[in-house]
């Protein structure tokens, strides 16, 4: 039996009212090639990531090896570690213009230093500018949302930008502490890995109604081929 093709419009009506795209981040999975187990960490963020705001100290770039209680499940060289003991800080890194109509889906690998009590201070999404750099937070977890643990696991969610005032504003990603302890006797740091952006286009009215019109052209072209 042959296979039945859809007309050549109705695909092109398909294809066009749903874009999903990447969206570029430099150095998703926090990379840092003079890691090593003589050089385990790093008080300087990779290519790509800017220090948000505190102590360099208590944002680090950490050495992937299981020997140091990293999580399992991350990836790469290195990864990212937030430190609650003193001063709160974090990693950000800009990724392009907030366009309208569109949905933004974050996801990153989340896991604690195994065998430490767990950072509960912490949060991470997508964050734009106003008054200060990355001030508002547009679509934002936390260990409420994500406790970590000695297993890595996948945070994932997603924010809508229809009708957003920040339309035209910088997209921002963050990883911030923004509580801390005080406590310099205990480790409560949280790692991240391999963060991802995607960006889908949600169609105008007008492309629903070419879509409801190329599927009953198709549908009725396969008809008459049937009559």
């Amino acid at each position: 039996m042959k296979a039945k093709s859809l007309p050549l419009g109705l695909v092109a009506t398909l294809a066009c009212a749903c874009t999903l795209q990447a969206v570029t981040i430099t150095n998703p999975g926090f990379e840092d090639a003079s890691l090593n187990n003589d050089n385990r960490f790093s008080e300087s963020l990779p290519t790509g990531w800017s220090e948000l705001t505190g102590d360099t100290n208590r944002t680090v770039v950490q050495w992937n090896s299981t020997t140091i209680g990293i999580p399992s499940g991350m990836n790469g060289n290195s990864v990212l570690i937030l430190d609650q003991r003193d001063f709160a800080g974090g990693a950000y890194q800009n990724i392009g213009t907030i366009a309208d109509d569109s949905i933004y889906e974050f996801t990153v690998t989340i896991g604690d230093r195994t065998n430490q009590p767990l950072h509960d201070g912490f949060e991470f999404g997508l964050y734009t500018t106003d008054s200060s750099l990355a001030d508002t937070a547009l679509a934002v977890r936390g260990f409420a949302d994500y406790a970590p643990t000695d297993s890595s696991t996948i945070a994932n969610f997603s924010w809508d930008s229809t009708g957003s005032p920040f339309v035209g504003n910088d997209l921002i990603v963050v990883f911030k502490t923004v509580t801390t302890t005080g406590d310099f006797s205990t480790t409560r740091q949280v790692v991240f890995d391999d963060v991802d952006v995607t960006v889908s286009v949600i169609p105008e009215p007008s492309a629903f109604a070419l879509l409801a019109a190329g599927c009953a052209f198709g549908f009725a072209g396969v008809r008459r081929r049937r009559g």
